[in-house]
């Protein structure tokens, strides 16, 4: 229920900004993958068409697809147009006349076929795992695994479909979509040379001060609840605080290996793989 609550709120926002800025690829492909998921099949594919097109105009790097993004919205639309196709038959197979009588055998054809094989693909490609040096793509089964069968002192971060999970050691804790944000982001965008501040972090608040930018206060903690949650694992200090351009900024100190595991189509995919 609150993944259905969490989806429409992201639909929302995302018309939001659509209706701002016509030309934003990755923001269409999200509405295409959060549609296919409520099986509206006919919405998908002008959104993953959408997306396509103002990928290919390419006006704003920023917003737009990359590769696996790309390859992905091409199979979600054949797909999402495959769905479409087999419902229409379906619904001329119980057309009264007799020439609904001569339509091929589903069950044999090759359009069902290709959707169960497209789908199998999707689903078999549907989260990005990612170590240091190391990124590939798996399914939520894969993912599933990797969380009960960790090495040890290996810290895996997990954006699931009910919940965003923290995992070291056999313990878990359930974490907000800020925090697994962050922890994400020092783990897979900072280091010592490249810390992070309320400014480069500016995205994961949902409410900022009248200037624009996170307070200060807010961000220090809010970091400081993150350390909170992450030695309620008993995991060691893994961020480090230093003073960078005159303000506070943290960093992944590299104590533990990690993994962390998210969906293809998150919103911030674009940060981290290219």
């Amino acid at each position: 229920m609150n993944q259905l609550k969490d989806d429409q709120i992201a639909i929302s926002s995302l018309n939001k900004a659509l209706s701002y800025k016509k030309n934003i690829p990755i923001a269409y492909y999200r509405l295409g993958f959060l549609t296919y998921k409520q099986g509206d099949y006919n919405k998908a594919v002008q959104y993953f068409q959408e997306a396509l097109d103002y990928h290919k105009f390419g006006d704003d790097p920023g917003f737009s697809l990359n590769q696996q993004q790309e390859f992905h919205a091409h199979m979600y639309l054949a797909n999402s147009a495959l769905y479409v196709a087999n419902s229409t038959y379906e619904n001329m197979e119980n057309l009264p006349y007799s020439s609904a009588k001569q339509l091929p055998n589903l069950a044999i054809s090759p359009l069902f076929e290709t959707l169960r094989d497209n789908d199998r693909f999707l689903n078999n490609h549907a989260f990005y795992k990612i170590s240091k040096g190391h990124i590939e793509t798996c399914s939520k089964d894969i993912c599933e695994e990797t969380v009960e069968n960790v090495e040890t002192n290996t810290l895996v971060v997990y954006f699931n479909d009910r919940d965003n999970v923290l995992s070291f050691n056999r313990k878990e804790t359930k974490i907000t979509p800020g925090q697994a944000n962050m922890i994400r982001h020092f783990l897979l965008a900072s280091n010592e040379k490249n810390p992070c501040t309320r400014v480069t972090m500016k995205d994961f608040f949902g409410k900022t001060g009248t200037d624009g930018e996170v307070k200060k206060n807010t961000f220090i903690k809010s970091i400081e609840r993150l350390r909170t949650r992450m030695k309620a694992l008993n995991l060691p200090d893994i961020i480090d605080v230093k003073q960078y351009r005159e303000e506070t900024a943290y960093y992944f100190n590299g104590t533990v290996p990690y993994i962390v595991l998210f969906r293809v189509d998150d919103a911030f995919t674009n940060d981290y793989v290219s």
